[in-house]
């Protein structure tokens, strides 16, 4: 274990301690006593039987005041910052920052795990300090220099404009498409770049859009908007999402994307008009990281939960928010410059510390749930292992015409009319065939008197029958699985 001397305008204090090291340091040298929100519960678990380093060098370290002050401020956090890192060009990180003004009115103490087997702690004079170090790990402009010229071409031209394509407040169902598009628009480039086509219009089928939304929510893959969104932020499970027709007409309203037809055919297809093509162009040539945040008081309350994207011409931040009135989620965005950012990130530390509750607090957010099962006609039992989604689909499986996947909401129609939520073009199904809604936590499946039936796992309903996880649902001719649209621990 090591220390760093302070250094004038920099980090006034740091140094690092292997895991066989943390239970002698912290608690049988400096006696702590950690609450449950201190990033340094579950490490201490007792003394360790790996070689430590030197109790001489130990002793050293905790007869230091900087080292006393660093450890009472980590051992029992008023204000906690969870921070993780990654996407696009920035490396992934994960660090923890605390504050106790009683301990010190004003420093951030930073805990966050090294490339090694240790822990590295930081010590901010400020939440100012710590903030203005965030900020610059986290703005995009300084790996975007050669960008400069045309950045000051959009300021000339009123770079305000370019800022708020995103609007200021969406329902995260429709963030959720948004940033989906915003991927979608790279994917199709990259499509139509490979097959040499650079006068095509960029377009994906509603197909593709469904599919890779899917592939997209499950993979993790951090070069990727949407799966960094996903892996990134905490806390997501605590949010309820359920997306509806209408949240992807959102986009479509404020033009950032377009529907037609593939010509000559009736399959859906999708493009950016000139706002999503712009927005397409900022993330998909110049993103270069984001970050997800939580806010933890002393209590155990959540403060805020946070998304930041990083581009060349600005820090998008996300602010996730679940009113108080009946509602959905929502994701209020702001377009941050590195100053603005860093204002946002110290005044976490200054939101007051909400009382404790006197009892279990219930979770701020509903916690998201599988619909409870139905039992059917020959009183199957749920599956033994449980999933928690947030939103449930019908995956096309097999028949005579392909079907985007179908995102569940309320209630959807299928059938071979155009007049059905779902349209089914498959000439065994009924113009009027099936219902599926959620009713009594579950997902109910109606067959309308169809000509050629409904069939769950090759068995006819004769009744309205409930959905469990990868039954195959079939109507007329055509097959579908369901399944959640994605999947969080």
């Amino acid at each position: 274990m090591t220390a760093v001397p302070p250094a004038a305008g920099a980090r006034p204090f740091l140094f690092q301690v292997n895991q066989a090291d943390l239970y002698t340091l912290f608690i049988d040298r400096l006696g702590l006593d950690c609450q449950p929100l201190s990033p340094l519960t579950g490490l201490l678990t007792g003394p360790s039987q790996q070689p430590q380093a030197r109790p001489a060098v130990l002793k050293s370290m905790a007869e230091q005041e900087e080292v006393h002050l660093a450890a009472a401020i980590l051992a029992d956090p008023q204000h906690r910052l969870l921070l993780r890192t990654g996407g696009g060009v920035t490396p992934g990180a994960l660090m923890v920052a605390c504050a106790n003004p009683p301990v010190d009115p004003q420093a951030v103490v930073v805990f966050s795990p090294t490339s090694g087997n240790g822990y590295q702690v930081e010590t901010f004079v400020s939440a100012d300090d710590f903030a203005a170090w965030a900020a610059n790990l986290l703005d995009s402009v300084p790996l975007f220099a050669a960008l400069e010229m045309e950045v000051q071409a959009l300021e000339a031209a009123g770079i305000k404009e370019y800022l708020h394509l995103i609007p200021d407040s969406l329902p995260l169902e429709a963030f959720i498409y948004l940033i989906h598009g915003i991927d979608s628009y790279r994917r199709a480039t990259y499509c139509s770049m490979l097959e040499y086509k650079p006068d095509a219009e960029v377009s994906l089928t509603a197909a593709e859009f469904d599919g890779s939304l899917i592939q997209s929510l499950n993979s993790r893959d951090l070069r990727w908007l949407l799966p960094a969104f996903m892996a990134l932020t905490p806390g997501l499970a605590s949010f309820k999402v359920m997306p509806e027709p209408e949240h992807l007409q959102m986009l479509l309203d404020k033009g950032l994307l377009l529907a037609g037809q593939v010509e000559g055919s009736h399959t859906l297809l999708y493009s950016w008009p000139e706002n999503g093509r712009r927005l397409g162009v900022e993330f998909y040539r110049t993103w270069s990281g984001a970050a997800g945040l939580e806010l933890t008081f002393r209590g155990g309350q959540t403060g805020q939960r946070a998304f930041i994207a990083a581009t060349a011409l600005t820090n998008h931040y996300f602010t996730l928010e679940q009113p108080e009135s009946p509602g959905g989620a929502v994701a209020q965005h702001e377009p941050l410059n590195k100053a603005g950012l860093a204002e946002k990130i110290a005044g976490l530390f200054s939101l007051p510390v909400p009382e404790p509750p006197a009892a279990p607090a219930p979770a701020i957010f509903a916690t998201i749930e599988e619909p409870a099962p139905f039992l059917q006609e020959d009183n199957r039992a749920p599956d033994s292992a449980t999933r928690v989604a947030s939103t449930w689909c019908l995956v096309f499986v097999s028949g005579p015409s392909p079907v985007s996947t179908i995102v569940l909401g309320k209630k959807v129609s299928l059938g071979r009319s155009a007049e059905n939520d779902i349209p089914v073009l498959d000439p065994l199904v009924s113009r009027q065939h099936a219902l599926v809604e959620l009713s009594g936590g579950g997902y109910l499946v109606t067959d309308l008197g169809s000509a050629n039936g409904t069939y769950i796992n090759d068995v006819p309903l004769t009744a309205p029958a409930g959905l469990r996880v990868g039954d195959l649902v079939k109507f007329g001719g055509t097959v579908f699985r369901f399944q959640p649209l994605y999947e969080m621990s």
